[in-house]
């Protein structure tokens, strides 16, 4: 048993997931692995951790993008008079019943990845100002 504060050490805590029935002892050596590289990388770990919390406190945060494309067929006296693709989006989030579905058509797409470009230099740019 560790200090309070002190992280337990990896061999504690497979014995304590083993115990509990929560880990499968043939997953036994793999899991180990795997905490034993997330106990080696602690800080960098804990720090991007601390990063996605923060990142993703106060509103419902994007878990699932779907899209598809739909054809529209409209009719003159019952006869097939044109065809228009859209797209067919669905936006998930990680609270309850917090989901948005919409269609848009190629220009507003367009649009949306414009301005989602912009968006992305400035989100870099704003990692590199906010790392020093």
């Amino acid at each position: 048993m560790s200090k309070p504060g002190e992280p337990e050490p990896v061999p504690t805590i497979v014995d304590a997931l083993l115990s509990a029935e929560i880990l499968d002892k043939n997953a036994q050596a793999a899991i180990t692995a795997v905490l034993n590289e997330l106990e080696r990388d602690r800080s960098s770990v804990s720090s991007a951790l601390r990063r996605a919390s923060l990142a993703t406190r106060l509103l419902p945060s994007l878990t699932d993008l779907s899209c598809v494309v739909d054809i529209r067929i409209g009719f003159d006296n019952d006869e097939i008079a044109l065809a228009v693709p859209v797209v067919l989006m669905h936006i998930d989030t990680d609270s309850n019943n917090q989901e948005i579905w919409f269609q848009m058509s190629k220009g507003q797409l367009k649009t949306a990845i414009e301005d989602l470009t912009k968006i992305l230099l400035r989100v870099e740019a704003a990692e590199k100002w906010s790392q020093g």
